[in-house]
């Protein structure tokens, strides 16, 4: 998922194929499938956390927080995030050995198990992190916008990996490249302009205001003070998707004029995204939990 990460990829368009990554993995060393849904979202909070990538939350951080530099503070934000991954190993692998001892085996359940031994021909494993690379080095390091280097990702894939799709039905290999590209394409566009509606009309109400006076007034660190707001908004909001906006303009109008740095409010912000963001009012997480057919 770290390597998925460089490229940006969003949890929701990529969740099919984690499932499938995942459940390989689940039926090859016979872990109970009870567990996919939350070894996912572990996956899926990597994902969003890894530094220095043009993800979904970074753009929508830096239409406020326009100051933030997403290829700053990489070292610290990289022990972050390792710490974060270290510690949820070291749980997940404690429980699954508890489920060992009681002879708890994988169950398939509504997945369908991946035949890894089949006869599809397939790319070679190192060309398929090409496209990855691209992306985060032409982000980082060639000056390029998010949707460029995504962009730059998505045509190295379709350099590399177009002749391997098998051909639709009635289709020539042009025309089944255009239909999945087509398919879903604007799904995640129009989920982020109803979140910004969302997001836009709660930071002009009076109750935002409020929030950024109460918040600001309690004697504690300034940092302390935006992450418990941002903590609380993202709960609250069903996600990080609508919550960004109000966190970056709630430090924007609040704590940076106070002397807290963009750079701080920003990583405050991101990781702020990795806490209640899995409540039974998340999305990303229903869905995850109907594909894998595990309940919340």
């Amino acid at each position: 998922r770290v390597i998925l990460g460089l490229a940006g990829l969003d949890n929701l368009a990529i969740m099919p194929l984690m499932v499938f990554l995942v459940t390989a993995v689940f039926a090859g060393c016979d872990l109970p499938r009870k567990h996919v849904n939350c070894l996912l979202i572990i996956a899926g909070t990597v994902g969003t956390l890894v530094p220095g990538v043009p993800h979904e939350y970074v753009v929508i951080l830096q239409g406020v927080l326009t100051d933030f530099n997403n290829s700053g503070n990489l070292i610290i934000r990289w022990i972050l995030l390792i710490i974060f991954m270290v510690a949820a190993i070291l749980i997940m692998d404690r429980i699954m050995e508890k489920d060992a001892r009681n002879n708890v085996h994988f169950d398939p359940g509504p997945l369908e198990v991946p035949d890894m031994e089949g006869d599809d021909k397939a790319p070679h494993w190192l060309l398929t992190f090409i496209p990855v690379i691209a992306v985060y080095v032409t982000y980082n390091f060639c000056g390029l916008n998010a949707w460029q280097s995504m962009l730059v990702g998505v045509v190295a894939c379709l350099i590399l990996f177009t002749p391997f799709i098998k051909n639709m039905e009635g289709k020539g290999k042009i025309g089944t490249v255009v239909e999945e590209c087509n398919r879903g394409t604007f799904t995640v566009p129009l989920t982020m302009v109803g979140c910004m509606m969302i997001s836009n009309v709660m930071a002009q109400s009076p109750s935002f205001d409020w929030l950024c006076d109460a918040f600001s007034s309690i004697p504690i660190p300034s940092a302390f003070g935006l992450t418990i707001i941002a903590i609380i908004l993202v709960g609250a909001m069903g996600g990080a998707q609508s919550a960004l906006v109000v966190i970056a303009t709630v430090a924007l109008a609040t704590f940076i004029p106070r002397g807290m740095s963009v750079q701080a409010a920003g990583i405050i912000a991101l990781w702020a995204t990795a806490v209640l963001d899995t409540l039974p009012n998340s999305l990303g997480i229903i869905m995850q939990a109907q594909l894998t057919g595990v309940s919340m």
